[in-house]
């Protein structure tokens, strides 16, 4: 398809070239394109310094209602003020609204046909944090299409285990932009699918299922990694700092000898996949949760997976599994070993893009705020799984 003269683009994912040709053309505004190499199948989104409590709640987006119109009125929203550092404290349990740095300038014209995907990233959605995008002029979240976009993008923020601090220029999502619609980008031969998929058992071509059997991390035996509670609601992890201590924060669950792992209503857990996944530099992935039969849990992925991701490892292995974000509901469930939890919808990339995983040797592995567990740990309480290092 032509979109502009003597420039002729593939429906598919857009590369990072091809979205910064768009911002060159004024189509969208403010966009940081990262260095060539890095994530080349969407591009982050930064807050402003233009935040709000929602305090009645989350307020959906509307398709012929200016969201800014809700931002104005205090009956619904306060805006946030800063902290002695210039930050701003969102306590778990309360909403928050923040205005993005990025915007779409003007209509898209009907023969220019972008459409727009978005999710939390995935060092977020591994903090219990819910981060969803509203463009100005769409009815749902996460989404944009030429037909309705407005301009103006905030994202909506709502913790869930842990109090966090944010601050203006920092990013929690991510956007991938589309040339033509998504389902005309969609890869759905089994045969190739397949052979981007390796599995320790075989199942269904394009879904994922857990792995419930325990490793070993700093000599104990461990499934799933589960938020543990935030006893005073005082601590706070601060997104614009690493290096946090995991045993602070997280608990160990193991499975039993049948490899079911409970997972407790209101309980938080990261989990992986059973299968491994090698994307070549032309494909992308959408990670979508099966949420209509999975009964009293919320299963989670931040959704994208960007080409290259477990491809070519440098250590010879074939494959990287994906983390789920698990949170239990009402009651307690029982976890299969092997159980489906996802489906994987398979893009074409618009350009073939080129780069290097940082998460190739992931296995379980928490946000990137956290430091790598101690070599040697101990139970501190192992009944909860409370864990902390070994005393040499």
């Amino acid at each position: 398809m032509c979109v502009w003269k003597n420039e002729y683009w593939l429906p598919g994912v857009l590369s990072i070239n091809q979205i910064q040709k768009l911002q060159d053309e004024g189509f969208i505004q403010g966009f940081t394109i990262p260095q060539k190499g890095k994530f080349e199948s969407a591009i982050d989104l930064y807050l402003s310094n233009e935040g709000y409590e929602m305090i009645q709640g989350t307020i959906k987006p509307m398709k012929y209602k200016s969201y800014k119109s809700f931002l104005e009125q205090r009956k619904y929203s306060i805006p946030l003020k800063q902290n002695k550092d210039r930050c701003y404290e969102l306590h778990l349990g309360h909403c928050y609204v923040f205005k993005l740095k990025e915007k779409f300038t003007r209509k898209i014209k009907k023969s220019n046909v972008f459409y727009g995907q978005a999710t939390a990233k995935s060092s977020i959605g591994r903090l219990d944090v819910i981060a969803r995008l509203i463009v100005d002029g769409e009815y749902k979240y996460d989404y944009m299409s030429p037909d309705n976009v407005k301009g103006e993008m905030y994202l909506e923020i709502l913790p869930i285990s842990y109090n966090i601090i944010v601050k203006e220029g920092i990013t929690l999502s991510q956007l991938r932009l589309f040339y033509g619609k998504t389902e005309d980008s969609e890869i759905k031969d089994e045969s190739f699918i397949s052979s981007i998929i390796s599995s320790f058992e075989v199942g269904q071509v394009g879904y994922l299922s857990v792995n419930t059997k325990n490793l070993r991390i700093g000599g104990l035996e461990v499934c799933s990694y589960c938020a543990r509670k935030n006893e005073n609601n005082e601590e706070f992890i601060d997104i614009t700092k690493k290096n946090y201590q995991p045993y602070k924060f997280w608990s160990f669950k193991k499975s039993n000898d049948e490899n079911r792992l409970t997972i407790e209503k209101e309980d938080f857990y990261i989990l992986r996949s059973k299968e491994l996944i090698s994307l070549p530099p032309g494909v992308a992935i959408y990670c979508r949760a099966i949420d209509e039969s999975l009964g009293e849990m919320r299963i989670h992925y931040a959704g994208f997976v960007h080409p290259c991701f477990g491809y070519k490892r440098k250590d010879g292995e074939k494959g990287t599994p994906l983390m789920f974000e698990v949170r239990g509901h009402d009651v307690n469930v029982t976890l299969a070993d092997g159980e489906t939890l996802a489906k994987l919808i398979f893009y074409r990339m618009s350009e073939k893009a080129e780069g290097k995983s940082p998460y190739d040797k992931q296995n379980l592995m928490l946000s990137k705020y956290f430091e790598k567990w101690p070599k040697m740990l101990e139970y501190e309480n192992e009944e909860e799984g409370i864990v902390k290092p070994k005393n040499k």
